[in-house]
């Protein structure tokens, strides 16, 4: 897709060039630089999503998702927790984006396939560990499911090739609504009780999932934000600064936030309904507070926030995971999701 060749383009900068100081500057070199018009942008972003995302022509409501077999799986039990885990990686080889995907299953010791379990489907942050189902405690009765990013545990300098690093972006909303979509024809779903968590950049891309999810006739029960906000660029040049410099970082965040608009909060947040849970704190560094309130704002109702301490939540800030853990299970129950 040639939208991939304009960002291969833009890293070809020196790094001591001059930053555009706004997205509408970076478009407009662009622009310039490959003789196509703003109008031609938007038109491959728009086919490269829907390309990626099963569909051909146009989103058309009630669209089958693409049927999904297991290719390869691990069970193991976490002594620790008491719990079953299930690895598995899926695929359906007529698509790019499900050629291989991959999630966890945390389920209860005594699973039984004949009962049915409520199920938190977890979008993870930008440098999650892989398996994010880790980090709830005493879930009891319910399956928890990780997904696993096409960018998870690759090499640093993988982040610093914006062709590659936005074509595997593209698949995440994909493999996760497919994902979604196969877990909930398991017999052992609850299908009245699928909800849906997103944190950091999962929060980000949480309505675009939701919504192509109930395109593909998904409905997610309640859904949890923790520690995220509309503004993409901004998350995406302070986890890229751990791999690159900053004013790389900053050419490459803008780069990447173009080219993933199609998935822009602000974009699927109103085509989605609630209840929707988000927590933020207030002494977040990465998302200050004016940005995760401004994405509160952009969601449709019912909804609740709820602050807490301890700034952004990663894995060096075990006190926050538990914070939010313990928010969300006592949300949770408390609107008969579990």
């Amino acid at each position: 897709m040639r939208i991939f060749a304009l960002l291969i383009f833009i890293y070809s900068w020196p790094v001591q060039a001059q930053i555009p100081q706004s997205e509408r500057e970076l478009l407009h070199l662009i622009l310039n630089k490959n003789g196509i018009n703003q109008q031609k942008i938007e038109e491959l972003k728009e086919s490269a999503a829907l390309e990626i995302l099963f569909y051909r022509n146009e989103m058309v409501a009630g669209q089958l998702p693409p049927e999904l077999s297991v290719y390869d799986e691990e069970l193991y039990l976490d002594l620790k927790r008491n719990r079953r885990i299930h690895q598995l990686r899926l695929t359906n080889p007529d698509y790019e984006a499900t050629k291989s995907l991959g999630f966890t299953m945390s389920l209860p010791e005594d699973f039984d396939e004949k009962k049915k379990y409520p199920v938190i489907f977890i979008l993870p942050g930008f440098t999650s560990e892989k398996n994010v189902t880790a980090y709830i405690e005493e879930p009891g009765q319910v399956i928890i499911v990780g997904m696993d990013y096409p960018f998870q545990n690759i090499e640093p300098n993988y982040f610093l090739r914006p062709e590659a690093f936005v074509k595997d972006s593209f698949k995440v909303v994909a493999q996760a609504s497919a994902a979604l979509a196969w877990l909930q024809e398991r017999p052992y779903v609850d299908r009245r009780k699928v909800n849906l968590m997103g944190v950091s950049l999962g929060g980000i891309l949480l309505p675009a999932v939701k919504n192509y999810a109930k395109n593909q006739g998904v409905l997610v029960n309640a859904s949890i934000i923790s520690h995220s906000a509309i503004n993409l660029e901004q998350v995406l040049t302070a986890d890229l600064e751990m791999y690159a410099g900053k004013r790389e970082a900053e050419i490459l965040s803008r780069t990447l936030s173009i080219a993933l608009e199609p998935f822009n909060p602000e974009r699927h947040a109103s085509q989605t309904s609630g209840p929707y849970l988000f927590i933020y704190s207030d002494d977040d560094q990465l998302f200050p507070v004016k940005y995760a309130t401004a994405y509160f704002d952009k969601l449709p109702g019912p909804k609740e926030a709820k602050v807490i301490s301890g700034g952004h939540v990663n894995v060096s800030r075990p006190e926050v995971i538990d914070q939010v853990v313990e928010t969300s299970k006592a949300w949770l129950r408390s609107q008969g999701a579990l």
